[in-house]
């Protein structure tokens, strides 16, 4: 069951141009800039949920500029 999940939930991530990574990764950091001061472990959680849109996306962009 939980390998159905994961070999659909990669096709997902194949799927997704790079440029929706990087819009997950703004909204990501302006809710995180919204919570900053009442909930500092969503912050946290919310920050790196961007950082690593952002990284997913610039690495999704390398590899298929080839």
């Amino acid at each position: 069951m939980w390998t159905v999940f994961l070999s659909k939930s990669m096709n997902f991530f194949k799927a997704t141009p790079p440029i929706a990574f990087y819009i997950f990764s703004v909204l990501s950091f302006v809710f995180a800039n919204i919570v900053r001061d009442r909930v500092q472990s969503l912050y946290i959680f919310l920050l790196i949920l961007g950082i690593s849109f952002s990284v997913i996306g610039f690495i999704k962009r390398i590899k298929t500029k080839d």
